[in-house]
């Protein structure tokens, strides 16, 4: 699964094993369409932004477990500063609950951290799972990207670009949480 770009209509894609036993992707939503089904949850219902975080954190995870059962897999979660980096942290948290290998690289400003990823990265800190202040030389078997999510509306450049850059030319299994960055 490597080599998702960025379309201009950006899509939100679950995936599901094919009759095959591969891995294939199906589109649901565009980004503006995930966007609204956020914004109804949480005026509507009442359900708060952590709780969505939670949740889509725990989907990934139980989507991760099935691909990967053997718990020694080891994890890299490659985070943003935004809400799509606090779903990564909290994924991040999870996986090593479950008993993975996972490190954080954290490529976002902590300064512009959003509320809810400045939590996750708390908690991420108070477990004391590891972070990465760079991509090391080390191999993974999951890569995960939890970079940007579905409010970037402009074309990925700098500092982002090139991690992304490198992370594509690493082996591994890579899955976006959320919406694909580049990866």
């Amino acid at each position: 699964m490597n080599g998702c770009a960025l379309p201009m209509a950006r899509r939100i894609c679950v995936l599901a094993k094919n009759q095959e036993g591969g891995i294939s992707m199906n589109y649901v939503l565009n980004s503006r369409e995930m966007k609204q089904c956020d914004e109804n949850t949480m005026m509507h219902y009442g359900m708060l932004s952590p709780v969505l975080m939670e949740r889509a954190a725990y989907s990934v995870m139980e989507e991760i477990m099935c691909a990967f059962p053997e718990r020694t897999s080891r994890v890299l979660i490659a985070c943003g500063s935004g809400n799509n980096g606090g779903d990564g942290l909290a994924l991040a948290r999870l996986l090593y609950l479950k008993g993975y290998s996972v490190e954080i690289l954290f490529a976002g400003n902590r300064e512009t951290t959003s509320e809810e990823a400045k939590r996750q990265l708390a908690i991420a800190e108070n477990y004391r799972i590891p972070f990465l202040e760079e991509l090391s030389d080390k191999e993974y078997d999951i890569i995960v990207d939890s970079l940007f999510g579905i409010g970037l509306s402009r074309a990925v450049e700098g500092h982002y670009a090139e991690l992304i850059r490198q992370l594509n030319s690493r082996n591994g299994y890579k899955v976006a949480v959320d919406i694909c960055s580049g990866l």
